[in-house]
């Protein structure tokens, strides 16, 4: 089992998105989901909060992210390094997706869901792709990577965290289409 990003942590973890602070233990353990790997897509504090409860696990993500997270005094020892296409498991494949942060990479899984990461943070910017985030490390290379991924994947379901609902969905006639799940 693969778990991609470990979220937003504890509860009163910081401002990041309180309302969601402190789900993911309490969501995997009503679904009996035990991880053996944690895919990081990047390392912003929202995607990385609980970390700490996968002690043991192994970790992969982009060599620059493991190198972001040692700088920013957030280790990930032990983290296995990957870059361009990296195959997780079977039919799961993560894949460079730069601009966001250094190291971004988003997953494929088989040929009908990509996990975005932060790709796209707001479902215009599936519509827009040259629409710019202010986190966003590069815009301008974050805006080709949207329109690239657009390109090549739009027509599968796309799972994007920070959307509203459940965070997947599909483009239908162009317009983001929320999947309730």
């Amino acid at each position: 089992m693969i778990l991609v990003d470990t979220g937003v942590g504890p509860a009163g973890g910081g401002e990041s998105l309180p309302e969601r602070q402190g789900w993911l233990p309490g969501k995997l353990e009503r679904l009996g989901a035990t991880p053996d790997t944690v895919f990081l897509t990047h390392v912003h504090v929202d995607h990385v909060g609980w970390n700490h409860l996968f002690e043991g696990v192994q970790f992969v993500a982009h060599r620059e992210s493991i190198a972001l997270a040692e700088e920013r005094g957030r280790p990930l020892p032990g983290a296995v390094a990957v870059e361009g296409e990296a195959e997780l498991a079977t039919g799961v494949v993560a894949f460079d997706t730069p601009g966001h942060l250094p190291g971004h990479m988003s997953v494929r899984v088989g040929n009908e869901l990509v996990v975005l990461g932060d790709v796209a943070v707001h479902p215009a910017q599936l519509v827009r792709p040259g629409l710019v985030y202010i986190f966003d490390a590069d815009a301008e290379r974050s805006a080709a990577t949207r329109g690239h991924v657009l390109a090549e994947y739009g027509d599968r379901v796309l799972a994007c965290g920070h959307f509203p609902g459940s965070g997947f969905g599909r483009l239908v006639d162009g317009i983001w289409t929320p999947l309730s799940l």
